[in-house]
This record gives C-alpha cells, structure tokens and sequence, in this order.
C-alpha cells in the first residue's frame, strides 16, 4: 500500500510508521493492563481494581482519549 496515507503530514516525505519499540511498548502496556483486570477481578481485592482504575485513566488521559 503506498498511497497517501503512508505519507507525513509534516510535508517533508518522510514515512509516517510508527517506530517498532514503540509499538512494542504500548503491547507490553496493553498486556499488563489485562493482567491488572484480570487479577482484580478473580481476586477481588479492592486495591487492585482501585489501582486499575487509576491506571486506566492514566492510560486515557496519556493516549489523549478524552480529546
């Protein structure tokens, strides 16, 4: 596919893919945060789904979510 969506919009022809660690990293963040969930709501401690509300907020609020 290369079309116009591959380009930046910068203007100075560079490639818009993201960077594989990047990628890589926001992979290992959406693996722990299922893991968050999924150890709160089998263990049913009241910290971890505090804990994983913040987090995910945070999350939200890093990835510009909310606009």
């Amino acid at each position: 596919m290369d079309g116009w969506a591959w380009k930046s919009s910068a203007g100075n022809g560079m490639d818009a893919r993201m960077n594989p660690v990047a990628i890589a990293v926001m992979l290992g963040i959406l693996v722990a945060w299922a893991g968050l969930l999924a150890a709160a709501l089998y263990l049913g401690n009241p910290l971890l789904l505090a804990i994983f509300a913040v987090v995910s907020v945070a999350m939200f609020i890093r990835w510009d979510v909310f606009g």
